[in-house]
């Protein structure tokens, strides 16, 4: 399992990764997969809004998952309460950076903004669009999970 909080781990195993590698599963690009885990960060470290519809019932429900030692399945289909979104879906979104180095920068930037989010404030949340308001202890657990998810995806473990 990587652990989101060992950066200089994941910067390590990120330099490995060979920007044409193709994915063991999904339809990413390596870039792609880390613009996209870069997307997320930005979504718990406060910089990027997503409306969460989900209940304070069913968040609960699914942060079971969180605190489990279930692995994200391959290709895992998610069903949002604004309709069925594919996991895959962030393959069409287009690059921001000009480079996978790029990415893997923001990436780092982004990490760096999530600890200082988390110190900066008393009991803060963000909330994910599946699993509700989570706080640090949850979005660390999703990102563990996450990261873990996409590095087996470019074989990085």
């Amino acid at each position: 399992m990587v652990d989101f909080l060992n950066f200089t781990d994941i910067r390590y195993k990120l330099s490995k990764l060979d920007g044409g590698k193709k994915p063991l599963f999904g339809e990413m690009t390596p870039q792609q997969m880390v613009e996209h885990l870069s997307l997320t960060i930005q979504i718990s470290n406060g910089s990027v809004e997503i409306p969460s519809k989900v209940s304070e019932e069913e968040s609960t429900k699914r942060k079971v998952f969180l605190d489990s030692d279930h692995e994200m399945p391959m290709n895992w289909d998610v069903n949002y309460k604004h309709g069925r979104v594919r996991v895959s879906y962030a393959s069409r979104i287009p690059l921001r950076f000009d480079s996978l180095l790029g990415a893997i920068n923001d990436l780092d930037y982004q990490m760096e903004k999530f600890l200082n989010f988390y110190d900066s404030q008393v009991n803060p949340t963000a909330g994910h669009p599946y699993f509700g308001e989570l706080d640090y202890e949850y979005w660390v657990k999703y990102h563990n999970k996450h990261f873990t998810h996409h590095f087996k995806q470019f074989d990085l473990l």
